[in-house]
């Protein structure tokens, strides 16, 4: 079920405020051609995310390279939405976390 890929902290956020939140993609290898490939590859991995937040009118994302992620702020319907996509691994909330 895509739910299960949103970060419960989203679904708790009230009001229909956007959302900052972090959409994580599949890990993309780098292969030989180091980080110059691994930059390569993860834009064409993003590419299909980023068409579909043109075609819900969302302005503002930006890709991560490292991490193969993109950083947007969706609506809850949003989020759900781009949860059902198949290159899409989790969607967290973008906020500061304390790495221990």
């Amino acid at each position: 079920m895509s739910a299960d890929k949103v970060d419960p902290a989203i679904l708790r956020v009230e009001g229909d405020r956007g959302v900052p939140v972090v959409i994580e993609l599949h890990a993309v290898a780098a292969g030989e051609a180091g980080l110059a490939g691994l930059a390569e590859q993860v834009h064409d991995a993003q590419a299909g995310v980023f068409e579909h937040l043109n075609r819900l009118g969302v302005t503002g994302a930006r890709g991560l390279t490292l991490t193969n992620a993109v950083v947007v702020t969706l609506s809850r319907d949003q989020i759900l939405e781009m949860a059902a996509r198949s290159d899409v691994r989790k969607i967290l909330l973008d906020e500061p976390r304390q790495v221990t």
